[in-house]
């Protein structure tokens, strides 16, 4: 069986639609909400994607609080998978409705996907590929991004691979998504989403929708991701949608 039978195989086990592999970069701040991006990261590279990652040293700190992460540097990301909270989340709901599903095969399929499908840029490296608009992507999310981010490049202050990276995609016109997590929000982070959104990205608040009753915790984080990874262009095909006047799957 050839490499990409068996691995459309394996992505259909785990109800994921294969994709042509396209580049995305994906920044991660300092901001509250890290399973955002972790969640992200795990659906991006299943769907056989290539990710282009950078994170703040902020970030590196958010990550190992609020996941449980002992070794604070990122290279070790795949780390989270295994960490109690992120398993609490999704692994164990995944267990109770597929009985056939390994946790055991699935961390070890996203840790050598990681190896594979991942570069991570150390965020004060300018000659990065990203920080080139000469590197063709097929779009970026800054998630979470945090309010800091958020001014820096409303503002075109470059200081550092995640603001110079959101920069070029907004130059080369090409998808930039920022996935605010503040509230409640001030007249100046209120002005800078304007000229971001006035430039031609995108300002999507990290604000779980409930109108289709979620019953894990898990599901209600995917209601921001799925959007996230829609505005990308790798949409998940069963996303829960609003149907008004019939009955919401």
């Amino acid at each position: 069986m050839s490499s990409s039978l068996t691995e459309n195989k394996f992505l259909s086990n785990f109800g994921f639609p294969s994709f042509s592999q396209k580049h995305f970069v994906l920044g991660i701040t300092g901001a509250s909400g890290a399973i955002y991006a972790i969640r992200v990261i795990e659906r991006v590279l299943t769907q056989g994607h290539y990710l282009h990652c950078v994170a703040s040293s902020t970030a590196e700190k958010v990550i190992a609080h609020e996941l449980g992460l002992t070794d604070k540097n990122l290279f070790c990301l795949p780390n989270v998978f295994q960490t109690e909270i992120y398993r609490r989340i999704f692994i164990e709901c995944r267990n109770q409705s597929d009985k056939t599903f390994s946790s055991k095969e699935f961390l070890t399929e996203i840790q050598n996907r990681w190896k594979k499908q991942t570069t991570f840029y150390p965020c004060d490296d300018f000659f990065a590929a990203i920080a080139s608009g000469s590197f063709a992507t097929d779009g970026m999310a800054i998630v979470p991004c945090s309010t800091g981010t958020l001014a820096a490049i409303a503002n075109g202050m470059s200081q550092n691979l995640i603001h110079r990276a959101a920069e070029v995609h907004l130059k080369e016109r090409r998808k930039l998504i920022l996935v605010a997590r503040e509230t409640p929000l001030s007249l100046i982070q209120i002005s800078n989403m304007e000229s971001i959104a006035k430039t031609g990205g995108i300002i999507l608040p990290a604000s779980p929708s409930f109108y289709h009753q979620p019953q894990s915790l898990a599901e209600l984080i995917d209601t921001v991701v799925d959007r996230i990874l829609a505005q990308l262009g790798i949409p998940r095909s069963d996303a829960p949608v609003w149907k008004p006047n019939e009955e919401i799957s």
